[in-house]
């Protein structure tokens, strides 16, 4: 969708009655639509019904009419669901914006942001955004899912996560800006070139995730989960199939042979949800993602009962053999 035609999307709702649009991308044909949220509706639960893979449904941007529309229409994307507010130690505020730098954002994290903003300038996705929008995606991921009294550091260090890998950034910058914890947790996250093209890029990250420290890989997941949801407009499909592999991979060595919490399991959830969107029209991928999410449930002691994500994996599967066969890997 061009610019020119969010624009009129966007100020079409503009009458006072709306706190907020959605863009929407149906994920089934790819055709984007609009979705107008009221003042007193939970901004929230209206993201998370577009956002299921039921509805084959996925939010791409968010405009709030609270903020200043041209400096969000003038972003490559934008998600501003409310300011963030100051973090607090009881963490209830899980899912705020992060995207809109305000005062209120407490002053260890506005200076991270600033700096991985500077050390990442110039940089792009394959998507064609700035760069530093991955990192501030992670962070909002971090929030989104992980509980903890010391969610600041989470934060900061998922903000500059990529800095000692992609930038001129060292190890001892960040221990003098933010600290040695930070520090230490973004080395944790920075990829050993070396040993990566000795082992391979699959192994290497499959070996390197399973050791890592519980808060890395909340990080390194929220990383990931971020990266899958970028491959629903990514148009390299030699690229996406390699990553999709690449990830169903590292995901099964992490449930077979990580010690993964409820917070890594229900991260895991939400990549191979968006998996599962990217896969629709690959039998054998379905079956696999079925198979990986019955034993990720497992892992959850059934907290999500294997009915509630039948229907929609069978809906993904066309051919009758394909059907059966997924019921039967289904059953536990």
């Amino acid at each position: 969708m061009r610019k020119n035609e969010i624009k009129e999307i966007v100020m079409e709702g503009a009458t006072g009655e709306y706190s907020h649009v959605l863009i929407c991308c149906d994920t089934f044909d790819y055709e984007d639509y609009p979705v107008y949220v009221k003042y007193g509706e939970d901004i929230r639960k209206v993201i998370e019904s577009h956002n299921s893979s039921q509805n084959m449904s996925r939010v791409m941007e968010v405009y709030n009419y609270n903020l200043d529309l041209e400096g969000q229409l003038n972003e490559s994307m934008a998600y501003h669901i409310e300011p963030l507010g100051r973090i607090k130690k009881d963490t209830k505020r899980k899912e705020e914006s992060i995207i809109n730098h305000n005062d209120d954002i407490s002053e260890n994290l506005k200076k991270a942001i600033e700096y991985a903003t500077k050390m990442h300038k110039g940089q792009t996705r394959l998507t064609g955004e700035p760069y530093i929008n991955h990192p501030l995606h992670v962070l909002q991921n971090v929030l989104k899912y992980k509980e903890s009294k010391n969610i600041e550091t989470l934060l900061i260090s998922a903000c500059l996560h990529d800095t000692i890998e992609d930038t001129s950034a060292t190890y001892y910058d960040i221990v003098e800006r933010f600290g040695p914890q930070v520090a230490s947790l973004v080395l944790e996250l920075t990829t050993d070139e070396d040993m990566k093209n000795a082992l391979g890029k699959c192994q290497y990250l499959s070996i390197k995730m399973k050791n890592m420290s519980s808060w890395a890989l909340v990080i390194k997941l929220c990383d990931r989960l971020d990266n899958v949801n970028d491959l629903l407009r990514c148009k390299d499909n030699a690229f996406k199939n390699k990553y999709i592999n690449e990830t169903i991979e590292i995901l099964n060595y992490l449930i077979e042979n990580a010690k993964l919490s409820k917070t890594h399991l229900t991260i895991i959830e939400q990549i191979i949800n968006l998996l599962i969107q990217l896969c629709k029209s690959d039998s054998d991928k379905i079956i696999k993602l079925a198979e990986l999410t019955q034993n990720c449930l497992r892992l959850k002691q059934c907290f999500q009962k294997e009915e509630d994500i039948f229907p929609t994996l069978m809906k993904l599967v066309n051919n009758t053999d394909d059907k059966r066969i997924l019921r039967k890997s289904l059953v536990l």
